[in-house]
């Protein structure tokens, strides 16, 4: 007979086996050009990685007389479907034995072509005559039906798939089941189908097993998709899948279910709908911050300056007290709130802010409230912040000072833009003792003053979440400078400032 051309990824091994079985094969690599060499040969074979798929319709359109043996890398979806629809002659893994499936491919010709079928559209396909029935063969529980190499096809797709499948009987029992179901379900061949598992639907409502998707399509003889439904098995964790059956045969005979694990993106969902929640509650304390226990300590601040100068010496003491509390409690309840803003907004909008006028403002305020000697260097640069940025450079700045025990505290503000990365870096020094090594890995967490601090325990904290926000870094960093030095990294704004 005419020689073999093998073809397409792998060939050349797949050709030597050919060769070395005794089969006359002529290596043709370039598929084009096997298609032309194989109208004049005993037939094809075509050799196809997995996401090859179109080319078995290719080669099969262009010679449609002759024998094609497909020899897949891996017998994946793709491949097997597109070599059903092209009614190959076979389909082998590289793994089989490939010898003698092509012999006795172009054997069963006996010298024959494959009849020809047009269609009115003009499409050409194979004749090869009634195929085994695939429903059928996912019934037969293991079965090649008919030897036929759908059926293997359909072994393999069945047990290698990711999702759960089952085939049911009409009496309810379990025909077949791949791995995965059996395992997920605690079922057996023979047994009781997933009647014996709890279902519940998504509102929580137990499905009782008359109203089950498998159960209503014998009802019904109609397939049915998209349920999403909770099993709980007698052992092991809950899990949510979504199920799709269909009929088998006639009356039907069976039913071919589904079940595509969603149990994580169910979780997921849950998640995102607690986190809407906490940061609708969130929101409101928010609210309640701003509006209320804010304006009410700012006009109880505003009623005790005005008692300065205006009562007795006894208890002028007290009214410096309650004066001093309620400035703790304003900047706490600022500081709250600015957290509250990080942990509440979804999408921190950026805008382009100018560097230098926060820098020179907190500056400012700084030397106002303070004997301190302060070195800033800032160029005219607009970085993507929002209005919560001056509170970073506050924070750290009064860091720089109220931590210093140096006989004249100083501050250095040095910053550092590379254009090429799209960062600016803002470094904060002082001249104070430093941080000591044992409180550097906690330094930015809630709570943790540091350096006997009086204050909230936020201020870091809320520096580090604000720059996060922006999409920057801040860390404490080794220099020359005696005291601590802290690096704000921050992304360059696009737009102007206006």
């Amino acid at each position: 007979m005419a020689d073999i051309v093998c073809t397409g990824a792998r060939s050349a091994a797949v050709a030597d086996r050919l060769a070395e079985g005794g089969v006359a094969v002529e290596h043709v690599p370039m598929v084009a050009a096997a298609v032309e060499r194989a109208r004049e040969a005993a037939g094809v074979v075509l050799a196809v990685d997995a996401g090859e798929a179109s080319v078995v319709e290719r080669v099969r359109e262009a010679v449609p007389e002759r024998p094609v043996v497909v020899v897949a890398a891996s017998v994946d979806a793709a491949v097997a479907s597109a070599a059903v629809a092209a009614n190959v002659t076979a389909l082998v893994s590289i793994d089989d034995d490939v010898v003698a499936v092509v012999e006795d491919a172009v054997d069963s010709m006996d010298g024959e072509v494959v009849p020809v079928v047009e269609s009115d559209d003009g499409v050409v396909s194979v004749d090869a005559g009634p195929g085994p029935d695939v429903g059928r063969d996912l019934v037969e529980s293991g079965a090649t039906a008919s030897g036929d190499w759908r059926g293997l096809v359909v072994d393999r797709l069945f047990e290698s798939s990711p999702d759960r499948l089952v085939v049911v009987g009409a009496d309810g029992t379990v025909v077949r089941a791949n791995d995965r179901a059996r395992e997920a379900f605690e079922i057996s061949i023979g047994e009781t189908s997933t009647g014996d598992v709890d279902v519940y639907d998504t509102d929580g409502e137990f499905v009782p097993p008359e109203a089950r998707p498998w159960a209503r399509v014998f009802r019904t003889g109609e397939a049915s998709y998209g349920h999403q439904l909770r099993i709980d098995p007698d052992v092991g964790e809950p899990a949510w899948f979504v199920v799709d059956v269909v009929p088998l045969g006639d009356g039907p005979d069976a039913a071919f279910a589904s079940f595509r694990d969603v149990t994580d993106d169910e979780r997921a969902r849950e998640r995102r709908e607690q986190l809407e929640h906490e940061r609708e509650r969130l929101e409101y304390v928010n609210r309640l911050l701003r509006h209320n226990l804010l304006n009410s300590l700012n006009v109880a601040h505003a009623r005790t300056n005005l008692l300065e100068g205006h009562v007795d010496d006894e208890v002028e003491g007290h009214l410096e007290t309650a004066s001093s509390r309620l400035d703790e409690m304003i900047d706490f309840v600022e500081t709250m709130r600015s957290l509250m803003h990080i942990l509440v907004e979804d999408d921190n909008d950026s805008d382009p802010i100018s560097l230098e006028r926060v820098l020179d403002a907190e500056v400012a305020k700084l030397r106002e409230a303070y004997d301190v000697d302060v070195h800033a260097e800032v160029p005219s640069i607009a970085v993507a912040a929002d209005e919560l940025l001056p509170e970073v450079f506050e924070n750290l700045l009064l860091n720089a000072v109220q931590h210093n025990d140096a006989d004249q505290s100083a501050v250095f503000v040095d910053v550092d833009v590379d254009e090429s990365a799209g960062v600016a870096t803002v470094s904060v020094a002082d001249n104070g003792p430093g941080v000591d090594p044992s409180m550097r890995e906690e330094l930015f967490e809630k709570g943790e003053k540091g350096f006997d601090s009086p204050g909230t325990g936020f201020g870091l904290y809320l520096v580090r979440e604000t720059v996060d926000a922006y999409g920057g870094d801040v860390e404490l960093v080794d220099d020359d400078h005696t005291g601590a030095t802290f690096a704000v990294t921050l992304p360059l704004a696009d737009g102007r400032v206006d």
